[in-house]
């Protein structure tokens, strides 16, 4: 009886032993999967913020660009293109969008900082492009918008490198 009494107590031992094994490999199994499927959503939702922030930077850098040349060419009397600036202006406000959807909000506000500066930089264009006199205030206002364009390359880096298990503290400070 006593060894009838220890093969029952043996096997009741081991069929916990392997029950509480194999929940234990479905419970890593699962949390495994659950950490890659996270990851996975991460990069795809970075992959969109990062092409997002690139199309609104390389829109900023060209309008920048844009202004400069039409200032040059209204200091020496020739054209002031309004519809290129417009046309850049547009699609400026259209990447603008995009960057508002995907965030965060420190990326958002910088963002938001750099239509502020645009709408000075139409602005002063629309004065130029009408009375054809530079004044210092055009090229000042162009310079704004570089340096608010350039606090946003700074933060959407951050956002970029951010993992999750960060936040973005410091900002370059404002010349």
């Amino acid at each position: 009886m006593d060894t009838a009494f220890g093969a029952l107590i043996g096997a009741v031992v081991g069929s916990v032993t392997t029950g509480g094994a194999a929940f234990a490999s479905g419970w890593f199994q699962r949390e495994g999967t659950r950490v890659a499927a996270r990851a996975e959503h991460r990069k795809e939702r970075r992959q969109g913020r990062q092409d997002s922030y690139r199309t609104f930077l390389t829109t900023s850098v060209d309008l920048v660009a844009i202004a400069r040349q039409q200032c040059r060419n209204a200091r020496i009397g020739d054209e002031f293109d309004t519809e290129l600036m417009n046309s850049v202006a547009h699609a400026l406000t259209e990447a603008w969008i995009d960057v508002s959807l995907y965030g965060p909000q420190e990326v958002t506000m910088r963002a938001a900082a750099v239509m502020e500066a645009l709408g000075r930089l139409m602005a002063g264009s629309a004065f130029v492009a009408e009375s054809m006199d530079v004044t210092n205030a055009f090229p000042e206002d162009i310079n704004n918008f570089d340096r608010t364009t350039q606090e946003f390359m700074y933060a959407a880096q951050l956002a970029l490198d951010d993992d999750g298990s960060q936040r973005l503290r410091k900002w370059p400070a404002r010349r």
